[in-house]
This record gives structure tokens, sequence and C-alpha cells, in this order.
């Protein structure tokens, strides 16, 4: 089953600067599991910290829950087990968690970094429509692209 229930549970935002845009900023991506306790029928809730830095510019941190069923990456209980034991996840299991944290999590830290006058934490390419002019003979409708 893997990850679901994406939780927010508190929300840092910054801006340091109050100066324009720098040519290039290097942003960085962190995800922490910072705890993982039993939720029942072979569920563990896992707590994140999810942290984009901006260099000097300012940073954006998330901090929230997934819920974890036993997957690919193994069993809730045996997640949780190793867990407490070792301070360590399945390596399956880390991959579903950090995945599903950096999915669900870049979305909302697109929105703070707006905001912010923050760059996007990531490349976001908007579809386009050209139109070529001059080649060949329209055949058939002239009519332009449906958009919905």
């Amino acid at each position: 089953m893997g990850v679901s229930g994406f939780r927010i549970t508190g929300i840092e935002a910054r801006r340091h600067r109050r100066s324009r845009r720098p040519q290039q900023v290097r942003i960085d991506h962190n995800t922490t599991v910072l705890s993982i306790r039993d939720a029942g029928k072979e569920r563990a809730t896992v707590e994140y910290r999810y942290t984009v830095t901006y260099g000097g510019l300012g940073m954006v941190q998330l901090e929230g829950e997934v819920t974890y069923a036993s997957g690919d990456g193994g069993t809730a209980k045996e997640v949780q087990k190793l867990w407490e034991r070792d301070h360590k996840m399945p390596d399956g299991a880390a991959e579903e968690v950090h995945n599903a944290v950096l999915s669900q999590g870049s979305f909302e830290v697109f929105v703070l970094a707006r905001k912010l006058g923050l760059p996007p934490p990531v490349k976001v390419e908007v579809p386009q429509v050209k139109f070529q002019k001059g080649k060949g003979e329209a055949r058939g409708s002239t009519a332009g692209p449906e958009v919905a």
C-alpha cells in the first residue's frame, strides 16, 4: 500500500534579503524522518521535516506526518521496530516515505515561495502553443487548437 495521508503540522518560511533576486540561487532540498510510531492495523505514523533552502536568500520548512502502511518497503511493524532499535528504515520504506514528502511538500513550498518572492523549488514547464507561419498550405479546418 505504501504512503498515504500527507499532513502538515507546522510551517516556517522566511526571506532573508529585501534586495533584488540574484541571477543564480542554489536550491537545496532535505527530508528528515523525526519519528515513527504505531498507528494500528499495520500502519505507522512517520513524522517528517522537509526543508528547502535558497542559499542566503531564504528558506521554507514544513513539518508533518504521513501514514505508512505495509508496502514494498516492508511491514509497518518492521519499519517501526527497526526505527526504535537503530533509527533507520528499510531502504524500500525510506524511499517511499521520502519521495512522498518531496512530491507532496514541493507543491506546498511552491506556493509559499511564490508569496515570499523566492524562486520555485522545482523547475516548472508550462505547455505552450506554437503556430507555424508560412509552412505549406493549410488543409481542412483552419480553426485554432482546442483549449480546455
